[in-house]
């Protein structure tokens, strides 16, 4: 066991290995067949992508046409159809099931899903931080913070509240890569990965490949202002092989447009007028621990990424070794996001111009990558942390759960929710400040300590 963990393999199964064990435990502690009779069938999967799943069987083991169904209601138009829900190739695994299990197949591919989103954080935390030694290992204290932060990407409270939307969670697990290949793309000028992640992420969902490719726009500028050499050249790659990633996809985007541009989707127009749905710090409060996961009509996003990230997120702000170059945009970014969620022009424009009917705040997994990728760095470079650091990041941490309860709704984000974050802070900090006082071995087993209530949090949220 003790080689194994040594092993180059060991953080990649283990970051994709532990949200996937996380899983399983859920569903035996739910019954969820086989471990009971419980299935996890929810709102549209129901309804909705459980049959069209079927029905893809059928066409499958028949050889029926992919272009319409008469199975579907009184007939639909089926290109449409695929093209949002069906485009995966992961779902052509399904000719592997028999018809009696279409339900377990789609439990068991979005456990695979969650757990590749993990995979893929690591893979970018890997990437972006340059974690790697000559000798072709991570650096090993870099090792379980990084499976730490990737299980809670891949645990975060947007999958907690959407991973019963199988369809959205390929773009969830490919934008990591997308990415690391965007920063290839820029630093490299290496095209390949960019160009093959963002098409696929494209055909496999174009809705939320629009808050990916809007998001991508940003990241982009950043990475433009931090290149010494090659702008220009940085400009015309990146224009270019994000319209070949969206004209790779248009065999489905096209006839994709002609059914939404005669649908209800297509009424509506941009709001005139700019209007805020609730308080920033009530807003807040929905990245708090044990929170009930929001779906309704009253815009509430999902922001759960870890009660340490809201703790970390000012150990980050505060830390010396952190330039305020590295600092300002991505601080400037999590607040647009908080406006964002909150504001109705912005709303409108981040959901593809269109405002959703529920499940709102769909970009929030883009704020969790923000916001984790911060956490991250803040851990990496601790030893930039003093001790006032921690005692402000905790009180500071406090005082907005504090406000958001104040100026929240009970209704949509418990009080016990902020206090039960408020105690996990409190442990984070105090451990935080344990590692930082004590010798190595004792430093060692705090730090440990430290990462088992980080899982274990992690776990009791999703």
């Amino acid at each position: 066991m003790k080689r194994f963990a040594q092993s180059k393999a060991f953080p990649y199964i283990a970051a994709f290995g532990l949200p996937f064990f996380i899983c399983v435990i859920i569903c035996i502690g739910n019954g969820v067949y086989p471990f009971g009779d419980n299935c996890i069938l929810h709102i549209d999967m129901y309804h909705q992508y459980c049959p069209f799943f079927t029905e893809f069987l059928n066409k499958l083991q028949s050889g029926g046409s992919l272009q319409y169904s008469w199975n579907l209601g009184l007939g639909s138009d089926f290109v449409s159809l695929y093209a949002y829900y069906l485009a995966s190739p992961l779902n052509f695994l399904i000719l592997l099931c028999p018809k009696s299990h279409v339900i377990e197949f789609m439990t068991l591919l979005i456990i695979l899903k969650i757990s590749a989103s993990g995979l893929t954080f690591f893979l970018y935390i890997r990437h972006h931080y340059k974690l790697v030694g000559k000798d072709g290992r991570m650096h090993k204290n870099q090792v379980i913070p990084a499976i730490v932060f990737s299980t809670a990407y891949a645990l975060s409270g947007f999958v907690a509240a959407y991973s019963w939307d199988i369809m959205w969670m390929d773009c969830i697990a490919l934008f990591p890569l997308i990415m690391i290949g965007l920063e290839r793309l820029v630093q490299e000028k290496k095209a390949g990965l960019y160009y093959i992640t963002l098409a696929l992420c494209i055909f496999c969902n174009y809705y939320i490949s629009i808050m990916i490719c809007i998001f991508l726009v940003f990241a982009f500028v950043l990475l433009f202002f931090s290149q010494k050499k090659g702008k220009g050249g940085a400009v015309l790659r990146f224009g270019w092989y994000s319209l070949l990633a969206g004209a790779s996809s248009a065999i489905l985007l096209l006839p994709e447009i002609a059914v939404l541009s005669v649908s209800g989707s297509a009424e509506g127009g941009f709001p005139k007028t700019a209007e805020f749905y609730f308080n920033i710090l009530a807003e807040l409060g929905r990245g708090a621990a044990v929170t009930s996961v929001y779906t309704g009509n009253d815009h509430w996003p999902n922001l759960y990424a870890g009660a340490f990230s809201l703790f970390l997120v000012w150990i980050y702000v505060l830390n010396r070794r952190i330039s305020w170059k590295e600092k300002v945009p991505r601080i400037a970014m999590l607040a647009f996001f908080l406006v964002s969620f909150a504001e109705n022009q912005l709303d409108y424009i981040w959901h593809g111009m269109h405002f959703p009917q529920a499940l709102p705040g769909r970009q929030s997994f883009l704020y969790s990558f923000v916001l984790l990728s911060m956490g991250f760095a803040a851990v990496r470079k601790r030893k930039g942390t003093k001790i006032w650091h921690i005692a402000v990041a905790a009180i500071v941490s406090m005082m907005l759960l504090l406000l958001s309860g104040w100026y929240g709704d009970e209704t949509v984000t418990e009080p016990v929710s902020l206090v039960i974050t408020a105690l996990f802070i409190c442990v984070y900090a105090v451990t935080f400040v344990l590692t930082k006082i004590t010798g190595k071995k004792k430093r060692l087993a705090f730090a440990q300590f430290a990462v088992f209530v980080a899982v274990a949090e992690l776990a009791i949220n999703m």
